[in-house]
């Protein structure tokens, strides 16, 4: 049957009821996958889950790199306070912003994901994961500015030797603490 006689045959027989329907599915079938692009092929679908686990990795490599921030201000904040270091104290301050600002970045992209992506089992435990640890990088580098601002209260006054040493201490074992949770989470590494 010739498609100019398919669209227009005669009214109110059988025969334009079957031609009403040969024509719809024809364009389901062949006009419409190449066409419209709200129907999903297996190439569109490959092509979004790519995207996702690149995004999966991004959020992991920007949790990483905040986490290398937070490590570097725990020496900056103890040297602060133990070398009253005002500059260094303002510098430590002055930057907070730029992590709260990297870890609200991390948690839209997060939610964002959770929203549009719906994961499951081990992706939904990454981002959740995600959410968790940023929450805490976010706050740790707080306390760094705490600990800056204490520095900039008790500026002038000589710290006891004793009390010296044991913030040294705190301080490494800290950054090592946060090494180790960093590189785990880098890793994939669960133990």
């Amino acid at each position: 049957l010739p498609l100019s006689r398919a669209r227009n045959p005669p009214s109110g027989s059988v025969h334009s009821l079957f031609s009403k329907l040969s024509c719809c599915v024809y364009w389901c079938f062949a006009i419409a996958p190449s066409t419209s692009p709200s129907v999903p092929t297996v190439e569109r679908m490959e092509e979004t889950r790519k995207s996702y686990h690149s995004e999966l990795e991004d959020l992991r490599s920007l949790v990483v790199r905040l986490g290398a921030s937070v490590i570097e201000a725990i020496p900056r904040a103890t040297n602060v306070l133990l070398s009253g270091d005002l500059e260094g104290a303002d510098y430590l301050v002055q930057s907070d912003d730029e992590i709260d600002a990297r870890a609200h970045d991390i948690e839209d992209r997060t939610f964002e994901i959770l929203a549009l992506q719906a994961p499951v089992a081990g992706e939904l435990r990454q981002l959740v994961s995600i959410l968790k640890i940023t929450s805490d990088l976010e706050r740790s580098a707080d306390l760094a500015v705490n600990i800056c601002k204490a520095a900039r209260r008790i500026y002038g006054k000589e710290i006891d030797p004793v009390l010296r040493g044991l913030i040294s201490k705190m301080s490494e074992q800290a950054e090592q603490l946060f090494q180790a949770a960093i590189n785990s989470f880098a890793e994939n590494d669960a133990a």
